[in-house]
């Protein structure tokens, strides 16, 4: 996800590169797991995946976790 906004190689393989790396902003910064879960609920959700899918998708034992903490609607 850090990628040199110049060459647009990863921070990572930037080393034998004669210019310093500029972060690439046109690239979301990385949240962690448990934002990209519940990204992945609201989208499904979005997407008209009905709440049981996508709680097995999820792997939760209860639905209501996935509805309370895992699917935000957002306006569109």
């Amino acid at each position: 996800m850090k990628r040199c906004e110049v060459c647009g190689k990863a921070e990572s393989e930037h080393a034998d590169v004669e210019h310093d790396f500029k972060l690439d902003e046109k690239f979301p910064k990385w949240r962690g797991w448990h934002a990209a879960r519940r990204g992945l609920g609201g989208n499904l959700y979005a997407l008209g995946v009905p709440e049981k899918v996508i709680q097995q998708i999820l792997r939760h034992a209860n639905v209501s976790t996935t509805s309370t903490y895992y699917i935000k609607t957002v306006p569109a």
